[in-house]
């Protein structure tokens, strides 16, 4: 039997919609075989964060949560987890 682990990444987001598609797509293209998962969590941004996730939301290996009011980094972190 083969074990393969897999990777969870969790990134928050609050107002960083200047740099978060670079940002997925850099995890994205890192060359791991096994399985990725990226959770991003959009933390009440009130730019174009929340636009640019939407992006992602058809894509397998990621899922996107909204926060409807900034809730602080440790909230979206835990959220992630």
């Amino acid at each position: 039997m083969n074990y393969y682990p897999t990777v969870d990444i969790v990134i928050p987001c609050y107002n960083i919609g200047h740099i978060i598609e670079k940002c997925v797509n850099s995890v994205i293209a890192q060359e791991y075989n096994n399985i990725v998962k990226i959770y991003l969590i959009n933390d009440g941004s009130t730019d174009n964060t929340a636009n640019i996730l939407e992006f992602f939301v058809n894509q397998n290996n990621i899922s996107v949560i909204h926060h409807e009011q900034n809730k602080g980094l440790s909230a979206a972190r835990n959220t992630g987890i």
